[in-house]
């Protein structure tokens, strides 16, 4: 179920939250509750960009932009990510 942004996805014995963040033509999809490190997936027309990680400010898969790490900057500060 999708409410305000985030769903709930069920697992046997846990639950992850998923929160989805629009911006700048990008979604950015992260999991609360997810594997460390704590990190984002980014996606442009339904197309994985990049797989970032927060906490060592790298990317995990793929490659991103100057403008996709501007915008991932911005989430972080604003404390959607």
């Amino acid at each position: 179920a999708l409410r305000s942004g985030r769903a709930i996805c069920y697992r046997s014995w846990y639950h992850l939250w998923v929160r989805r963040v629009r911006r700048g033509g990008y979604i950015f999809v992260g999991w609360i509750g997810d594997h460390s490190p704590r990190h984002v997936h980014v996606y442009k027309d339904n197309s994985p960009v990049v797989k970032w990680d927060l906490d060592h400010w790298q990317p995990m898969e793929g490659v991103a932009s100057a403008r996709v790490k501007r915008l991932l900057r911005e989430l972080v500060e604003e404390g959607e990510l």
